[in-house]
């Protein structure tokens, strides 16, 4: 979006994340936004400064990665060593696809009662805001969590995000042990995983999960050739 732009969408990405941290300029975002939503706030940031500062996108881009301690033209060891910094701190075995399965997220949310899981789950709302998009607990945020619409079973869904299996069964397991003590009160509390293909460390993960299922997902992106009627 910089590049088609450049006047009036920043980049938010590790960096400029990373450097608004540190001038505690990050916005604050509520439960259940949108990606689209948080992008919006972190633009007006990043606005608010080239604005300030009389320099362009483009400038603040490179000086938001100065500050986050990087070149601001990345090289490919720069972003080895992100990746190695990600599979450290959260297990993942690939950067892209978390950002892939991030958008997958939102795009569940925004199309919920179009897919199979909605037929039985519904949204969690409270007092009109929705609440399951990256469910706060006490043991971290879960992607999404639903109930079925007899009110009887609680939903934990995690996207893999590239994630190791281990990681993320063990972040499943982890998410419906808060939700049996914290919220469901008796009731059911089932997992769900959705993962672009099934490998067998996660199959022999799951093995003995009798409450953890399993679904896959494709993204089919078609380009069509235009013709006029002109």
């Amino acid at each position: 979006m910089l590049v088609a732009y450049p006047d009036k969408y920043g980049v938010w990405n590790q960096k400029s994340e990373t450097a608004l941290r540190q001038l505690n300029l990050f916005p604050e975002f509520r439960r259940g936004e949108s990606f689209s939503d948080k992008y919006l706030k972190v633009n007006h940031v990043l606005n608010e400064l080239k604005e300030k500062y009389a320099i362009s996108l483009w400038q603040l881009d490179g000086i938001m990665g100065e500050i986050a301690g990087n070149s601001p033209f990345p090289t490919m060891s720069d972003e080895e060593a992100t990746i190695d910094a990600e599979i450290k701190e959260h297990g993942l075995e690939y950067v892209y696809n978390f950002g892939m399965e991030k958008h997958l997220e939102d795009f569940l949310i925004a199309n919920w009662d179009k897919t199979e899981i909605g037929k039985k789950y519904e949204l969690i709302y409270e007092e009109g805001d929705l609440v399951s998009q990256q469910y706060q607990t006490d043991v971290g945020y879960i992607d999404i969590l639903a109930k079925d619409k007899s009110g009887k079973t609680f939903l934990v869904i995690e996207l893999k995000k590239g994630r190791s299996a281990d990681a993320v069964v063990g972040q499943v397991l982890r998410y419906m042990g808060w939700v049996r003590k914290e919220l469901a009160n008796g009731q059911k509390v089932k997992g769900l995983v959705i993962v672009p293909d099934v490998d067998k460390k996660l199959e022999f993960s799951l093995s003995d999960q009798k409450d953890i299922n399993l679904m896959t997902y494709k993204i089919d992106f078609k380009l069509s050739k235009y013709e006029s009627d002109l």
